[in-house]
């Protein structure tokens, strides 16, 4: 009777954590692992040339590649991640805005991560820009 109990304490408690995890919202905790606070910044809206991915924003997403797990669980929406770029193009203080599960967060981490930009500027020099990025995961119709 104390093994079948603690069997079905094991199941009960397995299911609840798959039920919660299929919530249609994932958050991922911000974790800068760079500081920014020191940086002088600005947003988009401030500056005269917004900060573009070098080769395009096609080039961008013709890199990203669906989370075959994530394909496999109908796992679908919208990734947005913030991160700085600096002046000379770097992306860092990455972190997700919004994501319905941590798969595609994790792709989209990806591509930014892996991607130099043109930076943000202002009268033509180069400044430090918040840029927020938004990543559409969606399956193609059968």
């Amino acid at each position: 009777m104390y093994n079948k109990s603690i069997s079905l304490l094991v199941l009960l408690l397995a299911i609840g954590i798959w039920i919660g995890g299929c919530g249609s919202s994932y958050q991922i905790p911000r974790n800068n692992t760079v500081s920014v606070d020191s940086l002088e910044t600005y947003s988009v809206a401030e500056v005269d040339s917004k900060p573009k991915p070098v080769g395009g924003y096609k080039y961008l997403l013709s890199k990203m590649e669906y989370p075959q797990g994530a394909r496999d669980r109908g796992i679908k929406g919208k990734v947005i991640v913030n991160f700085l770029v600096t002046k000379d193009g770097n992306g860092i203080g990455h972190y997700i805005k919004y994501s319905p599960h941590p798969m595609l967060s994790k792709e989209a981490l990806r591509l930014v991560k892996g991607t130099k930009f043109t930076p943000g500027k202002i009268d033509s020099q180069p400044v430090n820009t918040w840029l927020s990025l938004p990543f559409h995961f969606k399956m193609a119709k059968k």
